[in-house]
């Protein structure tokens, strides 16, 4: 969502379109902790996300 968000948002630096590009109504900035509480949400929706850790990942 934050990359959907950053994409929508901005233009190439070397070129910029001269007809406004409709980008959506955003409701809301995503950040890590609106991430974080849709999470586990969709946990509940969607068994298989259970396996998904909400906290940072140890590669």
């Amino acid at each position: 969502q934050r990359l959907d968000w950053l994409n929508r948002t901005r233009c190439q630096v070397d070129r910029c379109s001269l007809i406004s590009c409709p980008i959506g109504e955003i409701s809301s900035r995503p950040d890590y902790y609106f991430q974080q509480s849709a999470l586990k949400q969709a946990k509940q929706l969607f068994p298989d996300y259970k396996e998904i850790s909400i906290g940072s990942s140890t590669n």
